[in-house]
């Protein structure tokens, strides 16, 4: 009797279990990671034959769709502060989202001689991409506390949930 009794109870609690595990899965696959995250980036750039390495550090949060991140991006010793507004959206192992706003500061001299330089006097943020641009980089590793991406350039985005 025990035995039958016991049955019932797992085929009820499977019954219950797998269509809310099923769920679960979908929705953490094709939603974004909610919450906010510390993410790193590093790589270099060959610019006149030598190598130039870069990296961006930012905290970014995500929200009912809705992406900020505030952080610093370095090209070699040039740094910048850097304030980014968009929109944030997953499907599959691919996040994407629309920037619709960017904001950089040069923190230091090598970023001002920088932007003087190669850029005409423009800001960052202004030379690299206008505002309204896509972005797309497709997920490498999700868990509940940390993931990693991959962006249109192969370029890895680790990420750590504070």
């Amino acid at each position: 009797m025990t035995n039958k009794s016991t049955n019932k109870t797992l085929i009820g609690l499977l019954i219950v279990a797998l269509p809310l595990a099923g769920s679960l899965y979908f929705q953490s696959v094709n939603s974004p990671p909610e919450g906010t995250w510390n993410c790193t980036s590093e790589w270099s750039q060959e610019r006149d034959g030598v190598d130039v390495p870069r990296s961006l550090k930012r905290q970014v949060t995500c929200s009912d769709n809705v992406l900020s991140t505030t952080g610093t991006l370095s090209i070699g010793s040039a740094e910048w502060s850097e304030k980014k507004e968009g929109s944030c959206y997953a499907s599959g192992d691919e996040l994407y989202g629309t920037w619709t706003s960017a904001q950089t500061v040069p923190v230091n001299g090598a970023a001002r001689h920088f932007e003087e330089e190669r850029l005409g006097g423009e800001s960052l943020a202004t030379g690299a991409k206008p505002i309204e641009f896509e972005y797309r980089v497709r997920m490498a590793a999700r868990t509940e506390t940390q993931f990693s991406a991959v962006d249109a350039e192969g370029r890895v985005i680790s990420c750590t949930r504070l």
